[in-house]
């Protein structure tokens, strides 16, 4: 984490922009995730939910901010709306509910864009601790071995920080 967080202090030095997965120290509920979210300006792309499923072991769910349309009215995957909501709760409702339900935690980790600014303060929260920059890391060798490929092309995995945080003891881990 120390390593990623002093590769993103270079990134907001070197680029106008860069992806990073923000990674909380704990789980931060729904509601005070989005105060974060929209008091800091960011977009996310995905926020990784941390949940109890109905037999008590730990989930994780993949949830998008409302994503932006075209003029058909087709969904824009991946696009938020600009100064949009940045997390999308009647999707989380539909993913939660149903045969097994599973008990929302909180968010723990989110994919955005920033900006120096912006990580200026994503780097003094308190709630934030770690800036990931493994996807823009891997997305960059890529794009310098074959310099061609577009990088909307380029998936990286998600981050795998918060999970190794809480086996370590780092992070709470998620109880029933």
């Amino acid at each position: 984490a120390s390593a990623m967080n002093k590769t993103a202090d270079q990134l907001a030095r070197d680029r106008t922009s860069f992806k990073v997965t923000l990674v909380f120290v704990k789980p931060l509920p729904i509601e005070e995730f989005r105060a974060f979210a929209r008091g800091l300006g960011l977009a996310p792309t995905q926020n990784i939910v941390r949940g109890i499923d109905a037999n008590g072991k730990p989930v994780t769910i993949g949830v998008p901010a409302i994503w932006a349309r075209d003029k058909q009215g087709r969904l824009l995957i991946g696009q938020p709306v600009p100064g949009g909501e940045p997390f999308d709760t009647t999707a989380l409702a539909r993913m939660t509910e149903g045969h097994n339900p599973i008990r929302v935690v909180g968010v723990i980790s989110t994919d955005v864009i920033l900006d120096s600014a912006t990580h200026a303060k994503v780097r003094d929260d308190s709630r934030v601790y770690a800036v990931d920059i493994m996807e823009q890391v891997l997305t960059d060798l890529v794009q310098q071995r074959y310099p061609g490929v577009p990088t909307n092309k380029i998936k990286a995995w998600s981050s795998l920080l918060y999970p190794a945080m809480e086996r370590t003891g780092i992070a709470p881990k998620a109880t029933p």
